[in-house]
């Protein structure tokens, strides 16, 4: 005995549990945060979705009378389709776009607003992943069909989900 020190095996396992342990926790609470983090930038995200897609739209060849951005020609109006929308914008997310005359005009050619949905929008948002986002801008709509023509106000809106 004496002098001599004795170190034995029983001794470090107790210091190398804590170790481990205060590891693990530190890592799982890293891991739920940037979990956390990831999924609250992907709502953001999804929520910049509505204004950019209705922004495209408002500048959108198929829809726009002579590439002036919001005026839309009727023509190109009555004949959008989904498969247009799809094909040129590749949305990740069910859509539904609503166009209306909002007018008093007394004749007008798109006397029911023009509907270009993807699927029929939820009546219950809460069990959606990512939500439900809508966005409304006014727009123009030229009308050809009179003596010089008539631009009328309407409405664009666009409503997203997934």
């Amino acid at each position: 005995m004496g002098r001599r020190g004795v170190a034995g095996f029983l001794e470090e396992v107790p210091a190398a549990w804590i170790v481990i342990t205060a590891l693990f926790l530190f890592f799982a609470a890293l891991f739920s945060g940037l979990n956390s983090f990831e999924r609250r930038q992907q709502n953001v995200t999804f929520a910049e979705q509505a204004p950019l897609l209705l922004s495209d739209l408002r500048d959108y060849k198929n829809l726009t009378y002579q590439g002036e951005v919001g005026v839309f020609d009727v023509f190109k109006v009555l004949n959008l389709t989904t498969s247009n929308i799809s094909y040129d914008f590749h949305p990740s997310f069910q859509y539904r776009v609503v166009i209306t005359d909002i007018s008093s005009y007394p004749h007008a050619w798109l006397t029911q607003p023009k509907v270009v949905e993807t699927a029929v929008p939820p009546t219950n948002p809460s069990g959606l992943k990512q939500g439900f986002v809508t966005s409304v801008s006014p727009v123009d709509i030229w009308f050809p069909g009179v003596p010089y023509g008539e631009y009328h106000t309407a409405t664009l809106s666009v409503e997203i989900w997934n």
